[in-house]
């Protein structure tokens, strides 16, 4: 399913840049298209996922149907939410031709650009909060070494004891590492590179409404990427994944959208203040969303290695939808703030613009 997506991800979008070029070179006009009401989309994405969910539960050609139906529920929600907002953002003066290009930017560039990004803070900020957990916390050094003994299989290929890895995982000194990483540090620099289409291109943005759609444009090929890329791999938890996915792009889309919009904002002013606002906003709610879904997939983790899970069929999805409804309220909550920032973009676009 790796290949596939990559395939996918490769030509599914590359096709479409190529016929935007084609038709830039030939001077054709390229309007943004008005896009579907929500309903079809979220339709569409939730036949998807049932679809893909009764394929694996029958065990019927699995290698065939599964990888198509994984990229459309992927797929679909990334789409879906820019159409949310491009079919309020019509008039807002940005072509179907820059959104897409923004599209790409986020599912081609910036995945690259945080992965190096990552990799290099995370390994300097990870080895440097090692050496204080081995110098400053009793018993550190030792639990430090029992931990890289646990993570051994999984640098060899081979599947980890999921109880050792948890029983450290929810050692303090580490629970807090990891939150500080997952929930700022990468935040910090996720947001910062998320937009940068539109960072570069703000003095060709005529409106407020073309800066916003443009940023959520580029946080839901983001998100494409990631769901793509990283759900391609979870097949026994494949429904709640690809739902996980989806409140992703949702969440990705709106926060990359506010701080496009507070970039244009500061360009337009030239003062940082809305720029600094909206990135701080952008943050904090990735941040919420990444911390949530740390402590809820630890969580699901492990009450499913623990013998309370098999306790009841109802016991477990009451734990499962104690862990999870806080991220989907979160996925509605970005969802309704798309359609709500564009609405009123869009209005404020026609008042200026009559």
């Amino acid at each position: 399913m790796a290949f596939f997506a990559v395939a996918v991800l490769g030509l599914g979008l590359g096709l479409p840049l190529a016929l935007a070029g084609i038709g830039a070179w030939r001077d054709r006009p390229a309007r943004l298209p008005g896009g579907l009401p929500g309903w079809v989309w979220l339709t569409a994405m939730l036949l998807a996922v049932a679809t893909g969910a009764g394929v694996i539960a029958s065990g019927r050609a699995l290698a065939l149907l599964l990888p198509p139906l994984h990229v459309l529920a992927i797929a679909l929600p990334a789409v879906g939410i820019v159409s949310l907002a491009g079919r309020r953002l019509v008039h807002a003066g940005i072509s179907g031709r820059f959104v897409l290009g923004h599209f790409a930017s986020g599912a081609y560039l910036v995945p690259l650009l945080a992965l190096v990004l990552e990799l290099v803070v995370g390994l300097l900020a990870g080895g440097l909060a090692l050496v204080l957990i081995i110098l400053f916390i009793p018993g550190g050094a030792e639990q430090v070494s029992r931990a890289m003994e646990a993570l051994r299989p999984l640098f060899e290929g081979q599947p980890p004891d999921m109880n050792e890895l948890l029983r450290y995982a929810l050692w303090p000194p580490f629970t807090l590492v990891a939150l500080v990483f997952v929930s700022g540090l990468f935040p910090l620099l996720e947001e910062a590179i998320k937009p940068i289409s539109a960072f570069v291109l703000v003095s060709h943005m005529p409106t407020a409404g073309a800066a916003f759609l443009a940023g959520v444009a580029a946080g839901a090929g983001f998100g494409l990427s990631e769901g793509l890329l990283n759900g391609a791999w979870s097949l026994d938890e494949w429904s709640a994944t690809v739902l996980l996915r989806a409140g992703g792009t949702a969440m990705h889309a709106f926060a990359s959208g506010l701080v496009a919009w507070g970039w244009y904002r500061a360009w337009r002013v030239r003062r940082p203040w809305p720029c600094l606002l909206a990135y701080g906003a952008a943050v904090s709610l990735h941040g919420l969303w990444n911390a949530l879904a740390l402590v809820g997939g630890v969580g699901w983790a492990f009450v499913s290695t623990s013998a309370s899970s098999q306790a009841s069929p109802f016991a477990g999805g009451l734990i499962a939808f104690l862990i999870f409804s806080p991220l989907a309220g979160m996925a509605l909550a970005a969802t309704i703030g798309v359609v709500v920032i564009s609405g009123r973009l869009a209005r404020d676009t026609a008042v200026s613009h009559p």
